[in-house]
């Protein structure tokens, strides 16, 4: 199981049993896409995928022949940095984001847009100041929301569908 990469961590699932299929069973699995607007690079474009043909000689079997498959990235284009993380939630019970490792400021106003196929709890590691309130689409969720900001961090309950949660002082 894979639960962390970069700035995004503690990744748990919200059904953890597999998808029937003809030939058994498909294992339970949960995506994010998490990109964050902060460190001022757009998404590098990809170009269409090549193959080429090849062989493999000199080893004990003869020729083999196979096909090479290539993608490649350009340079990502510059863009205005934002205090501002896109999140692509799928089949995630919880997530955690370390807030200065997503290049992200805890003391400016913080936005989160949000796609998610179902409830997530996010957890936002790193020091908030003190009156910061947790906004989902424009209203201000209260602790009975599940929304809770301490000095270790804020969790944000992200709804199933699109929404925008802002952080900032009331």
């Amino acid at each position: 199981m894979h639960d962390h990469a970069y700035w995004v961590s503690r990744l748990t699932l919200r059904t953890a049993t597999g998808t029937p299929t003809g030939s058994g069973s498909k294992s339970a699995k949960g995506t994010i896409d998490a990109y964050s607007f902060a460190f001022g690079l757009a998404d590098p474009v990809v170009s269409a995928q090549t193959s080429a043909p090849g062989t493999l000689t000199g080893g004990h079997v003869g020729t083999l022949a196979y096909t090479q498959y290539q993608r490649t990235w350009a340079a990502p284009a510059t863009i205005t940095p934002e205090n501002k993380l896109r999140l692509t939630l799928t089949n995630l019970r919880s997530v955690q984001v370390d807030v200065a490792r997503a290049a992200l400021d805890s003391n400016a106003e913080l936005i989160l847009d949000t796609s998610s196929d179902g409830d997530t709890t996010l957890d936002l590691f790193s020091v908030f100041p003190g009156d910061t309130a947790v906004y989902e689409d424009g209203v201000r969720l209260c602790t009975s929301d599940g929304a809770l900001v301490g000095p270790v961090g804020a969790r944000v309950p992200v709804k199933s569908g699109t929404h925008e949660y802002r952080l900032r002082s009331p």
